[in-house]
C-alpha cells in the first residue's frame, strides 16, 4: 500500500490508474480524476467528488515514476492581466496636499441642518 492524500492505493489501484490512462490515451486529468473518483467512491463528506485531491495524488504519483499522466492542456504558465493605470486607481494621484482640502469647520458651514 501506498499512501497519497490520507487514502491508501494499493497496487490494483496503481494498475487501475495505468489501465485507464492507456485506454483513453486524450483523457485530461481532470476527467481522469473525475472517474477514478467515482470508480472508487472517493467523495467529501457532502457527497462532491474529491477530483482535486485524487489529482494532487495523481500529480505526486507521477513526481514518485508510478504512473506517467497525460500531459498538461495549460503548456504555458498564464501571465497576469496587466491594466494601466488611471487616476482613479493610481494611490499618488489619490494623495492631495493638507493645504488643498477644506478643513472641517469650512465643511460644516457649507451644510444646513
Amino acid at each position: 500500500m501506498t499512501i497519497y492524500c490520507a487514502r491508501d492505493f494499493s497496487p490494483d489501484d496503481i494498475q487501475t490508474i495505468r489501465d485507464l490512462i492507456a485506454h483513453n490515451p486524450k483523457l485530461q486529468r481532470s476527467a481522469l480524476s473525475r472517474q477514478l473518483c467515482q470508480l472508487w467512491g472517493w467523495t467529501k463528506p457532502n457527497g462532491q467528488l474529491k477530483d482535486m485531491t485524487c489529482r494532487v495524488a495523481l500529480l505526486r504519483m507521477q513526481a514518485d515514476g508510478l504512473i506517467e499522466l497525460p500531459p498538461s492542456r495549460i503548456g504555458v504558465v498564464r501571465k497576469r492581466a496587466s491594466f494601466p493605470s488611471t487616476s482613479a486607481s493610481d494611490a499618488q494621484a489619490m494623495r492631495k496636499p493638507l493645504s488643498s482640502s477644506p478643513s472641517m469647520s469650512s465643511r460644516a458651514s457649507h451644510c444646513k441642518w
